[in-house]
């Protein structure tokens, strides 16, 4: 058990290492990014044409979800990439570990 969780951890990790370095590869979270940062930041229009994108931002946002990602705007994307596929990466691990113990194989 205790191996699961320290592999786990170290796989997340690497990932999250691996995705702050290539963080433009991530243009799903880029654009959740900047649509986070210029409504709380007020950094720039949030719908219609942006300067950080070379197509138009035509995109909505509910809320909550832009609350919630309000910690994550005021990190750099870089940093934002790698803690967002670490917890991709954890989440799914403790979603598969509870599928293994509902429905064993």
């Amino acid at each position: 058990m205790r191996r699961m969780i320290g592999l786990s951890l170290l796989f997340a990790v690497t990932a999250g290492a691996v995705c702050a370095m290539r963080s433009l590869k991530a243009v799903d979270l880029h654009v959740y990014h900047a649509a986070a940062k210029s409504f709380f930041l007020k950094s720039g229009s949030m719908y219609g044409p942006n300067q950080e994108f070379a197509w138009p931002m035509l995109y909505r946002y509910p809320p909550l979800f832009l609350c919630l990602f309000r910690p994550l705007a005021a990190l750099p994307l870089a940093a934002v990439a790698g803690i967002w596929a670490a917890l991709m990466v954890l989440l799914l691990g403790l979603l598969t570990w509870f599928w293994y113990r509902r429905y064993p194989p």
